[in-house]
């Protein structure tokens, strides 16, 4: 993570070696008690829950939970060296851009309390001043659905990259709106990224039908069905997914999902997988309707040897528009993403990681008026003698956007 950050925390990281007295005393902080009274229950669990648990919790996308006290302690000298270094927890949008909901970077003081509890000897403290357990910040709210494909899938061993899709159908009877999802692949190291699309369910079993003999059908380029917008997705990286409150996306009677995997097998063997997803709907009809739109450019070509290069891509708004968030996409030679409109910078991700990518959403939304625009800027390395592309493949490069916008 090399978003810019605070003079003290440049300090903190570059003081990495010191203590945490030695620290607060360079940083004139005011930990408030020395490291060895710092406890699990009541200076870590606290800070945990607001900064680490929405992936630290038992089945979540981190190694080990961070929920309990028995969980965390063997791991007290990991940590400390994650957070210390600014690793952790990963958040990697620069400062100066629109505000972004949920950051998780953390003050300087923060980084003290995980250190120090380190330093002091990871003691528990009493569980009287532990606070009250919160669900991870990435789970759902509420569960409406959970959806699973049919059985479980291994995808072709001589297939470095391979998109297959799958039928999830909710069952429903009536028109929903949806607003909040959370993905759940099933073998983490080969499923690359997830992406969902409403469908009907005979357009749908037709494209099955078609492939007999195998779960679901392959689907490079998209699910193959009519008018195919997505929802949303899953990247590496990524967590539950909540709407802006009155917004969300409407799915109507009968309807269902195609869900798309694009398995990558440069690292690993071929696996089952059984990848699941979780849904939520409104008790009650949203106020505001919303869509995923991408902003892409799909015709560049990065020379070999570049370095640095930038791609641009550009979105005029035919009308007036309410954007909510971004969620920007890229491989890995990307080194910066950036996204911005007229009316400033949207987000700005200046040490592109592919590890951790996410929808962002503002603090307050942006409203465009007609004509106005969205523009988009990926920069690239290409260290290969051959020019980048765009393309489906891992090793391939892709320049895109998407927008959650509303009316």
């Amino acid at each position: 993570m090399r978003a810019s950050r605070s003079l003290g925390f440049f300090l903190v990281v570059a003081l990495g070696a010191c203590t945490t007295q030695e620290m607060a005393l360079m940083l004139d902080l005011d930990l408030g008690q020395p490291s060895s009274s710092l406890t699990y229950y009541k200076d870590v669990l606290p800070l945990a829950q607001q900064h680490c648990t929405s992936c630290h919790y038992p089945g979540g996308i981190g190694p080990f939970s961070m929920l309990s006290f028995e969980d965390a302690k063997p791991h007290a000298q990991v940590i400390a060296e994650y957070v210390r270094s600014g690793l952790m927890p990963p958040w990697k949008p620069a400062d100066g851009c629109r505000p972004l909901r949920g950051t998780r970077r953390l003050s300087a003081s923060e980084i003290a309390v995980f250190t120090g509890w380190s330093e002091g000897g990871a003691r528990a403290g009493n569980v009287t001043d532990a606070p009250v357990i919160t669900p991870p910040a990435s789970a759902l709210p509420e569960i409406s659905a959970r959806l699973e494909m049919a059985a479980s899938y291994t995808p072709p061993a001589n297939e470095t990259d391979h998109y297959q899709c799958f039928i999830l159908d909710p069952k429903l009877v009536a028109d929903v709106d949806l607003i909040g999802y959370d993905v759940h692949p099933g073998a983490g190291a080969e499923v690359h990224h997830v992406l969902l699309y409403p469908a009907s369910l005979t357009e749908a079993k037709a494209l099955d039908d078609a492939s007999p003999g195998e779960l679901g059908w392959t689907c490079f380029g998209g699910p193959g069905t009519p008018s195919p917008n997505t929802i949303g997705g899953w990247v590496p990286g990524s967590s539950a997914v909540v709407f802006p409150a009155n917004t969300g996306i409407q799915l109507t009677a009968g309807q269902i999902l195609v869900m798309q995997i694009h398995y990558n097998l440069s690292y690993t063997a071929a696996a089952p997988d059984l990848s699941k997803v979780d849904l939520q709907f409104a008790k009650s009809p949203v106020a505001l309707h919303a869509q995923v739109q991408p902003l892409l450019n799909f015709t560049f070509s990065v020379p070999p040897g570049a370095k640095g290069y930038d791609v641009n891509a550009q979105l005029k708004t035919p009308r007036a528009r309410t954007i909510w968030g971004v969620l920007p996409h890229a491989h890995t030679h990307a080194q910066r993403m950036h996204v911005e409109s007229d009316a400033g910078c949207m987000v700005d991700i200046p040490a592109w990681d592919f590890h951790w990518q996410q929808m962002y959403f503002f603090d307050d939304a942006l409203a465009l008026a007609p004509g106005q625009q969205v523009r988009l800027t990926c920069t690239y390395d290409n260290p290969g003698a051959t020019a980048l592309t765009w393309g489906e493949k891992t090793s391939d490069e892709m320049c895109l956007n998407y927008l959650y916008v509303t009316p």
